[in-house]
């Protein structure tokens, strides 16, 4: 078992043991992400309702999410998350071997779900691996790691799928799952390290359990806002991610996977100056901004006809969810005590789930319809809005992080 954090070193074992463990995950979700919709519309799917499929994730994980911020607080987080592994293994190897629309619809669900434990999970145990003077900017190293393995995702993900075809990437995904549902158990026992130290981030002493402290593990209001704002950054996530292949082959685009390469790279560059940025003058400074580089990824990808056109919309999807939505989880932590990191991740993971289930939704209508140029257009139009409310509302949401 990897011990708990000595000498307040951030990166010791069990961090470094839980960053592969969050990147796994991510890595694992974009794999089916990026092609679920184009693999149902081949077996048989219109492109509407292989939307709706795709994106029925989000809201399965949306009715998880409050239950699984009750079970992170009350059991031991690593099991709760290593048991949702193997559910989500599990899922993924049923998409390929039970192909028929009823399955597909009920296999997603079953996903989704289990996907709001693990990851509500994992990112609880992050003050159980983080020296406690070190929580923000550890908080910032996860969802960097968490993004730059949702980019990369992507891009095996369709490569292989060109190759071996999606059964076989979905049973290798499956398999892979598995081993890191194993590897999960070799995270910090918070339970024993809960009742050695009371004190601890997220211990929450038995005697304040009451009514109000239940309902409080449920829903941050705190971060109400955060959980808005990170819900319209999401929208961009879920159709770029769940469109872009279909986009290729609908406008003759060879390679655009290439587009989750570009924007892993220039994660890498810009992500630590924009923790930096966060930590010194607030997230605010960043999530905004982050709207407008969202938007204009989105008028890029609308318009784009050439895999170059595809490939310059990456470093602005990169400004925008790579380093908005770190910001905003990392906001979502700061806005409530150290107790509470749970309730807040999940209130933030709220908003993620419902931004990415209404994006392939509405998407897929939108571009059976009018087309991927339209589709594109309205989620720029809304990145727009929520940037300008964001401005107008800007001095309320500093006073409430106050």
């Amino acid at each position: 078992m990897t011990g708990e954090p000595k000498n307040d070193k951030l990166f010791n074992p069990a961090y470094i043991l839980l960053i592969i463990v969050v990147a796994s995950i991510s890595f694992s979700f974009n794999v089916v992400a990026s092609t679920i919709t184009s693999y149902a519309t081949s077996v048989g799917l219109a492109l509407s309702a292989a939307g709706v499929m795709a994106g029925i994730f989000s809201f399965a994980a949306l009715f998880g999410r409050p239950l699984s911020g009750v079970c992170s607080d009350r059991f031991s987080k690593k099991r709760v998350a290593a048991i949702a592994a193997v559910v989500m293994a599990l899922s993924v190897f049923g998409y390929g071997i039970m192909p028929s629309p009823a399955m597909l619809f009920a296999f997603r669900f079953l996903h989704g779900f289990a996907f709001a434990f693990c990851t509500t999970s994992e990112f609880a145990m992050a003050p159980f691996c983080i020296p406690k003077n070190k929580i923000g900017s550890g908080m910032g190293y996860l969802g960097m790691g968490q993004v730059l393995a949702g980019a990369v995702g992507p891009l095996i993900s369709i490569s292989l799928v060109d190759t071996i075809g999606y059964r076989a990437v979905y049973t290798a995904d499956s398999i892979f799952l598995l081993a890191i549902a194993s590897l999960i158990l070799f995270l910090p026992d918070d339970k024993a390290l809960s009742a050695a130290d009371p004190d601890r981030p997220g211990n929450v002493p038995r005697a304040k359990r009451d009514t109000h402290t239940f309902l409080n593990t449920l829903w941050a209001k705190e971060c109400t806002g955060i959980c808005i704002f990170a819900g319209l950054l999401s929208v961009t996530a879920g159709i770029t991610t769940s469109y872009i292949k279909s986009l290729g082959e609908a406008r003759g685009i060879a390679g655009v996977g290439a587009f989750f390469t570009m924007q892993s790279i220039f994660i890498l560059i810009v992500r630590p100056f924009a923790g930096w940025l966060t930590d010194k003058k607030g997230a605010v400074f960043v999530y905004l901004p982050a709207f407008a580089f969202s938007t204009l990824a989105m008028v890029l990808l609308g318009g784009a006809y050439s895999l170059p056109m595809v490939l310059i919309a990456a470093p602005f999807m990169a400004l925008g969810n790579g380093c908005g939505q770190p910001a905003l989880q990392a906001e979502s932590v700061r806005r409530v005590n150290q107790a509470r990191t749970g309730v807040a991740i999940a209130t933030y993971c709220l908003g993620t789930d419902i931004g990415q289930g209404i994006g392939p939704m509405i998407g897929g209508v939108i571009s059976e319809r009018a087309g991927y140029g339209v589709m594109f257009a309205s989620a720029a139009a809304l990145q727009l809005a929520a940037l300008i409310i964001g401005l107008l509302m800007i001095r309320p949401l500093k006073k409430s992080g106050k």
